[in-house]
């Protein structure tokens, strides 16, 4: 409540709520970043010597880190949806939006090209337009397998030529090999403590393979490119869903992922007594048993408990499992079927409903977390993280050294300027005085559609013009403020004359009554 009150004090506004010429002012004072205790010094003493050539120095410092410390609160996460602060997060996200597009569509280029190399190299002779290699014997498919180059031969017949497609690969993927070590010379640890990392530097070793062709042969090659399709395109999705609109979907992903592989971690083994169960019963690896070559899926304990987990999902193939004549062998399958693809898939899926439910309920709220969170990730990197904001995070990991560039950038005159993330800040040029004025009853809007209506920001002295724009339905918010706090204020006023009356009243009553007693004594 305490916050609550202090944000919405930060709102003032001019005129009648209903006027055209209504004015309000977003006063963003305390995100203002402070300068670090050895630079306060040296700031002052800067200021002092511009001041008497009538300049003004101003240090460029990240803004949303105290929105970030808010977002990871799960009590006060609730305030990001306040005008004052979504507001601030909408002109910020108009900063950074060029760096995320950019990153965007180098990944989404990146990945095209990966996947176009795979389809030419690894997919179908039909793909390419040509006809599919003649088909040859047993004998002679053991003799080239024994030589790399006429097994690579046999296996690439069909082939064109895609040296312009690897060396394109290439290219990106020294580009992105150059993002993930500027990542890691930012914070060591907080790239390590990453899973999503390790990933990411497997996507690229895993290319650089597919490039050069060595040193797997390629039929090994061809699973590697299967499995590089999925993690690629995976990692492309979850980098869409960074964007503040989509991030719900994500974290609807992210929790019912987490979900069932907690609850699987516990009910699996249901599923692999089960496995065990079928493999005893059907199995005819047994001295006089006769092999089924139609169903070998019992046969082995590994491919039993690929089959059971199949089944769990409803895969039962009911007339091709092997029972015996024995009933437990019906019994224990109907029991699978209840106890396994009845009841615990529907306690999976109601888990499932539950999560993205309670996801949908906090949808505005988790999409102003992932702006935080990407804003704030940003603005460390191009700002050179000078508050430790990067390298303090993990916390099971800050007893570590940071073991990070930072320091020496930050030392470097000309990398200093060069990495400077000026561009993204919004207190360096944009609002240099920390508030921000808006006409929100003005009919000059961007868009038609009520929701995305935009309200431009009016530029200030220093400033002459503004790109910034506000959703107006977050305007529309602090007019209900102004409207509840002059609600308040006029009852407040009503509350003082009525105790004021009441006074009078009193005061009239007790007079009356001395007046009364004296006419009774006469």
């Amino acid at each position: 409540d305490t916050l609550q009150e202090f944000f919405d004090d930060c709102i003032e506004s001019e005129g009648i709520i209903t006027d055209d010429d209504l004015r309000i002012t977003f006063d963003y004072g305390f995100l203002a970043p402070p300068l670090l205790d050895a630079e306060v010094l040296l700031d002052f003493e800067r200021s002092r010597d511009l001041e008497e050539n009538g300049a003004k120095h101003r240090n460029a410092r990240p803004e949303t880190e105290a929105l970030w410390y808010m977002s990871q609160s799960s009590e006060h996460r609730g305030l990001l949806k306040h005008p004052v602060l979504s507001s601030f997060l909408l002109m910020k996200w108009q900063r950074i939006r060029t760096f995320y597009i950019l990153s965007l569509i180098t990944y989404f280029a990146f990945v095209f090209f990966l996947t176009g190399l795979v389809i030419l190299e690894y997919g179908g002779c039909s793909l390419v337009g040509m006809n599919s290699p003649q088909v040859i014997n047993d004998t002679e498919t053991a003799a080239i397998r024994q030589s790399d180059d006429n097994s690579t031969h046999s296996f690439e017949s069909c082939r064109g030529d895609t040296l312009f497609w690897r060396i394109l690969l290439g290219i990106f993927v020294v580009c992105l090999a150059l993002v993930e070590f500027v990542q890691l010379c930012v914070s060591v640890k907080r790239y390590l403590a990453s899973v999503t990392n390790y990933i990411q530097v497997a996507i690229l070793i895993g290319t650089a393979v597919l490039i050069f062709h060595k040193p797997t042969e390629w039929e090994e090659r061809r699973h590697l490119a299967a499995l590089l399709i999925v993690f690629s395109w995976s990692e492309f999705i979850i980098l869409v869903g960074q964007h503040p609109s989509l991030s719900v979907n994500v974290t609807m992903l992210y929790t019912v992922v987490s979900t069932f592989f907690k609850f699987l971690l516990w009910y699996m083994a249901f599923i692999l007594a089960f496995a065990l169960s079928f493999y005893i019963m059907f199995h005819t690896d047994y001295r006089g048993g006769e092999e089924n070559p139609d169903y070998v899926f019992f046969d082995k304990l590994g491919t039993c408990v690929v089959k059971t987990s199949a089944m769990f999902v409803g895969e039962l193939e009911f007339s091709d499992i092997p029972f015996s004549n024995n009933p437990i062998s019906y019994l224990l399958f109907v029991a699978f079927i209840f106890l396994v693809v009845v009841v615990l898939m529907n306690l999976l899926n109601g888990l499932a409903v539950s999560d993205t439910g309670l996801i949908r309920e906090e949808a505005e709220v988790l999409s102003l977390k992932a702006q935080v969170d990407l804003i704030s990730y940003w603005e460390s990197i191009l700002m050179n993280d000078p508050y430790n904001f990067l390298t303090n995070w993990p916390k099971f990991l800050s007893a570590f050294p940071s073991c990070s560039c930072c320091f020496w950038v930050k030392r470097i005159p000309l990398l200093n300027k060069v990495s400077a993330g000026t561009r993204i800040l919004l207190f360096y040029d944009c609002l240099p005085n920390k508030n921000a004025t808006f006409y929100p009853n003005s009919s000059k809007s961007i868009s038609c559609i009520p929701y995305r209506k935009r309200i431009q920001v009016e530029p200030c002295v220093k400033t002459k013009t503004s790109t910034l724009q506000v959703r107006k339905d977050v305007l529309d918010q602090a007019k209900a403020i102004i409207l509840e706090r002059e609600r308040q204020s006029e009852e407040g006023r009503l509350t003082e004359k009525l105790a004021s009356m009441e006074q009078q009243i009193g005061k009239l009553t007790a007079a009356l009554n001395s007046f009364l007693q004296k006419a009774n004594h006469h």
